[in-house]
C-alpha cells in the first residue's frame, strides 16, 4: 500500500473517532441547555405573595432567607414583600419546580409623602405634587382607607394631620400614577418621588403638575457626567423641612439627593 495514503486513512480514522467522542459527551446546566442556570430579570406588580414565594407576571418565584431584598434603599427580607409592589426582581431557574429562584429583590416607591387634597368623585389624591389614581385593582394596606375617608372629610385644611403615603405604582404617559399599592407610613426619614423631569429651568424643574424642585443643594448620583435634562427619569429625596407650598396648588421642594434612573425617549 502507498504509505501516504495509509498515512492518509490513519488520520481520517483519528478524526472520525474524535467527533464521535465529542459527540457522545454532553454537559447539561440546571436549565437543560448544557450552560449556567439563566437568569432573568423581571419588573411588574406582585400578584400573590406566599411565606416564601411571590407571583409576578404569572410566574412565581421561591424567596429563601439568601435572597437579597431592597426597599426604598434599605436592606429588607423576604416578608415585607407584599402583592401590589411594583418590583425588580433578579431569578434563575430552579432544579426542581417550573418556579424561579430569586436572588435578588428591589423595591422603589413611586412616591412617599403627605396627602394634600382628596377627589373622592374621581378616586384620587394629590401626595407630595402627585396625582395618584386609585382603581379597584389597588391594594390598600393598613389605616389607608380611614385615613383618605379622614382626608377628604377634613379637605380645607390636611396641614394638621395629612397622612404620609408610601404609594407602589406605574408612571403614565401624562405624568399621573396608578397606584398599585398604597401604604400609611407611620416612621419616615425622607420623602421620595420618581417621575420625569419637566419644565427645567437653570436650577429648577418639575416632576408632575404640582411639584417644583430646587436642586442647588443637591446631591447628585448615577449621573456618569451627563447634564439634567427634560424628559430624563429620576428619583428625588426630599428633607420633610424643606417643604413648602409657596405658589398657589404648587409645591416646591429643596431636594437633598437626585438620582439618575433612566433616559426617556420624549416628554
Amino acid at each position: 500500500m502507498n504509505i501516504n495514503r495509509l498515512i492518509l486513512q490513519s488520520l481520517l480514522s483519528l478524526i472520525v473517532i474524535n467527533v464521535i467522542a465529542c459527540g457522545a459527551s454532553s454537559s447539561t446546566g440546571l436549565d437543560g441547555t448544557g450552560g449556567p442556570p439563566k437568569t432573568t430579570v423581571t419588573r411588574g406588580v406582585v400578584s400573590a405573595s406566599e411565606q416564601d414565594s411571590i407571583t409576578i407576571n404569572d410566574i412565581d418565584y421561591d424567596t429563601a432567607d439568601t435572597t437579597q431584598v431592597e426597599l426604598n434603599g434599605q436592606e429588607a427580607s423576604p416578608s415585607d414583600l407584599q402583592a401590589g409592589l411594583v418590583l425588580t426582581i433578579t431569578g434563575q431557574a430552579a432544579t426542581d419546580s417550573d418556579t424561579l429562584a430569586a436572588s435578588r429583590v428591589i423595591y422603589d416607591n413611586s412616591v412617599l409623602g403627605p396627602v394634600t387634597s382628596v377627589n373622592p368623585d374621581t378616586r384620587e389624591f394629590i401626595a407630595l405634587g402627585q396625582q395618584v389614581l386609585v382603581s379597584d385593582n389597588t391594594v390598600l394596606g393598613e389605616g389607608v382607607a380611614e385615613k383618605l375617608a379622614q382626608a377628604k372629610r377634613d379637605a380645607t385644611d390636611l396641614s394638621s394631620n395629612p397622612g404620609v403615603m408610601d404609594v407602589s405604582g406605574i408612571l403614565n404617559n401624562d405624568g399621573a400614577i396608578s397606584a398599585t399599592r398604597i401604604d400609611l407610613v407611620e416612621q419616615h426619614r425622607d420623602y421620595e418621588v420618581t417621575g420625569i423631569i419637566t419644565d427645567l429651568d437653570g436650577n429648577f424643574f418639575q416632576i408632575g403638575a404640582q411639584l417644583r424642585i430646587d436642586i442647588r443643594q443637591a446631591q447628585f448620583e448615577g449621573f456618569n457626567n451627563q447634564a439634567l435634562q427634560n424628559g430624563m427619569l429620576i428619583e428625588v429625596k426630599i428633607n420633610p423641612a424643606n417643604i413648602s407650598n409657596a405658589f398657589p396648588d404648587t409645591t416646591e421642594a429643596i431636594a437633598d439627593r437626585v438620582i439618575f434612573k433612566a433616559m426617556k425617549i420624549s416628554v
